[in-house]
């Protein structure tokens, strides 16, 4: 996995909401934030492939490289405490990619798997 420059919550905050405010109409509220990860990772060498809900005993979430190909997995435990739970936690696995994440690319698999 490749290093890269640390980026500013802040800015990454800003550069989305900047982002955000080119959606058309009030409908882009409450954010679909597994609709704005997709869209945002795509354009990335390593994109958000999958999100998905799991079982996870003592863990609310987290990111995970793909085993095969360069591309990051979200996973959410599905049995959330209280509504809205999901939505934070892919916000939040979303944030972990956009500032902390490794980058992902074809040299990190050139024996077939990460």
């Amino acid at each position: 996995m490749t290093n890269r420059k640390q980026k500013s919550p802040q800015q990454e905050a800003n550069r989305l909401s900047i982002m955000l405010r080119h959606v058309p109409g009030e409908d882009r509220f409450p954010v679909d934030v597994e609709a704005l990860a997709r869209e945002v990772s795509r354009n990335n060498a390593d994109p958000i492939g999958k999100i998905v809900g799991g079982e996870l005993p003592g863990l609310e979430g987290m990111l995970r490289p793909h085993r095969k190909r360069p591309e990051w997995h979200i996973v959410y435990n599905d049995a959330p405490r209280y509504r809205g739970r999901v939505r934070f936690t892919i916000a939040h696995e979303f944030g972990h990619y956009q500032l902390q994440r490794p980058v992902l690319s074809d040299r990190n698999y050139k024996n077939g798997t990460l």
